[in-house]
């Protein structure tokens, strides 16, 4: 709310929940139900559950990997050897299963 420069007021309206509600979820002294978090995130413009994961009413999804790194890898895929290429899998697929 603060970065959009919107006042609780103003976002509650917005949300369609009342000010007092929208004030005890802010605070962490309540949290939001589906219904709710499906207001929040549509005057939030975010995924529904989005919302729900930032409440802890979904788990949270495991760490994504960076879109840069991603891109990174697949140039420096594109310029392997076929050889090169399976090593480099065995050993990303290697480095998966390792816990170490």
């Amino acid at each position: 709310m603060k970065q959009r420069g919107w006042r609780l007021n103003q976002f509650a309206r917005l949300a369609g929940v009342s000010r007092a509600h929208t004030h005890r979820i802010a605070h962490g002294q309540a949290r939001p139900s589906a219904t709710i978090c499906k207001r929040l995130a549509a005057a939030l413009g975010l995924e529904e559950l989005e919302v729900m994961r930032r409440y802890d009413i979904l788990p949270q999804l495991p760490d994504a990997p960076d879109e840069r790194d991603l891109a990174e890898l697949a140039e420096i895929f594109a310029r392997l050897q076929p050889e090169q290429r399976r090593l480099a899998l065995a050993l990303v697929r290697f480095a998966e299963g390792w816990d170490g």
